[in-house]
C-alpha cells in the first residue's frame, strides 16, 4: 500500500487527485492540506511515501521540497498548472530532490482530473524505481571506434539540476572538450533546463540534435525524443524508446554508446534514484575511461551513484563541490 499526501491550494484539485488515485487499488491518501506551512508538520506527524506538491505555493514550493527531502523516504511530485510561469521554482525544487512534474493538474467541469492518465503513468514509473527497475535495452555493438578526441559525459536524476549546475559552474568557459549530459526530467521541461543551465553557468548549452557532431566548448543536453547515443561516425542520434523503459532518455544508453564509439574520456554519475547509468559507467571503465561517482553525503538521492560504486564502476568517489576540479584533473591525465 502506497500512502500519499496532497498539498495544493485548490480543494477541487485535491479531490480530483484523490478520485484519480482511487483507481489504483494499492494507494491511500493519508492527508491533504491547502497551505505551504502545513506541509512539513503533516509529513512529520504522518509520514508518507509520496507527496504531491503544488509548485505555485506562493514561492514556498522549493523550500517545502528542501525540508521534506531531509527524509529520503518521501518522494515528491510537483503539480504545475503553468510551468512557464514558475520555471525557476520548478528547477529549484527539482534540484532539492523533487522526482517529477505532473502537468497540468486541471479539473474538468465534471470534476475529473484532465491529466489523470499522465499522473497514473508517473506513479507506475515511481513504483518501479522503488522496486529497482530492470536493465535498459543495449546499444548495438560496433566493431571499431571512429571518434577521435576526449569527451566529458554526465548523468543525473533526482536532485540533478543543481548538481549539474555546480559542475558546469566549476568548468572553464569555454570548456576544452564536448560535454554530453542526460538528466531525467519530463520532456516539456528539457528546453527550459538547457536555457537555465546556460544562463546560470555561462556555458553554451544546447539540446542535442540528430546529426550533431559534438564539439569542444558546447554542452549537449539529451531531450525526450528517445535515447541519446553516439554513433560510430561521430554523430549523435536518438534510438526509439520502448513503452517499458523507465527513463527516457537513459544514462546507460548514452554511456554504453560512448564506451563503444569514443576511445577516450571522463564520465561522472551524479545524484539520482534507481540504477540508471551504473552499467554504462562500468562499460566505460572497462574501455579505459576515467569514471567518477558522486559521494553519498552530497547526493540528494544516493541511488545511481551507489549502484555504480557497488558494481566497481567508479574509480573515484567525489563530493559534488569537488567534482569540477576532479573532472578537469582526470581529463588532463586521461
Amino acid at each position: 500500500m502506497m500512502r500519499y499526501g496532497i498539498a495544493h491550494r485548490e480543494a477541487r484539485v485535491r479531490e480530483a487527485i484523490k478520485r484519480t488515485l482511487a483507481m489504483r487499488a494499492k494507494t491511500e491518501c493519508a492527508w491533504s492540506v491547502s497551505l505551504a506551512e502545513d506541509v512539513l508538520p503533516s509529513v512529520q506527524r504522518d509520514n508518507v511515501e509520496l507527496l504531491l506538491l503544488d509548485v505555485e505555493f506562493a514561492g514556498k514550493a522549493a523550500e517545502c521540497v528542501q525540508a521534506v527531502r531531509k527524509n529520503p523516504d518521501v518522494a515528491v511530485f510537483l503539480l504545475a498548472n503553468d510551468p512557464d510561469a514558475a520555471m525557476d521554482t520548478v528547477y529549484e525544487a527539482l534540484a532539492y530532490g523533487a522526482l517529477a512534474v505532473v502537468y497540468p493538474p486541471r479539473v474538468s467541469p465534471s470534476g475529473e482530473l484532465s491529466q489523470a492518465s499522465q499522473l497514473l503513468s508517473k506513479l507506475d514509473r515511481f513504483a518501479s524505481l522503488l522496486k529497482v527497475a530492470p536493465g535498459v535495452q543495449t546499444v548495438p555493438l560496433v566493431t571499431a571506434a571512429s571518434v577521435r578526441g576526449k569527451m566529458l559525459a554526465l548523468g543525473a536524476s533526482t536532485g540533478g539540476p543543481q548538481a549539474l549546475l555546480k559542475v558546469l559552474r566549476g568548468l572553464p568557459v569555454p570548456f576544452s572538450v564536448p560535454v554530453l549530459l542526460v538528466q531525467h526530467i519530463e520532456g516539456e521541461f528539457v528546453e527550459g533546463l538547457a536555457s537555465w543551465l546556460a544562463k546560470q553557468s555561462g556555458h553554451e548549452v544546447v539540446l542535442a540534435q540528430r546529426g550533431d557532431v559534438p564539439r569542444a566548448g558546447r554542452v549537449y543536453v539529451a531531450d525526450g525524443a528517445g535515447h541519446l547515443v553516439l554513433l560510430p561516425n561521430g554523430q549523435l542520434t536518438y534510438l526509439s524508446a520502448h513503452a517499458s523503459d523507465v527513463h527516457v532518455p537513459s544514462v546507460d544508453m548514452l554511456f554504453k554508446s560512448l564506451s563503444e564509439n569514443c576511445p577516450a574520456g571522463v564520465a561522472a554519475l551524479l545524484t539520482g534514484m534507481g540504477e540508471d547509468g551504473a552499467q554504462g559507467l562500468l562499460k566505460m571503465k572497462q574501455k579505459g575511461w576515467i569514471t567518477l561517482a558522486q559521494d553519498q553525503n552530497s547526493s540528494a538521492v544516493f541511488g545511481m551513484p551507489r549502484a555504480a560504486i557497488q558494481l566497481g564502476a567508479a574509480v573515484r568517489i567525489v563530493d559534488i563541490d569537488g567534482m569540477s576540479h576532479a573532472l578537469q584533473r582526470a581529463l588532463a591525465q586521461e
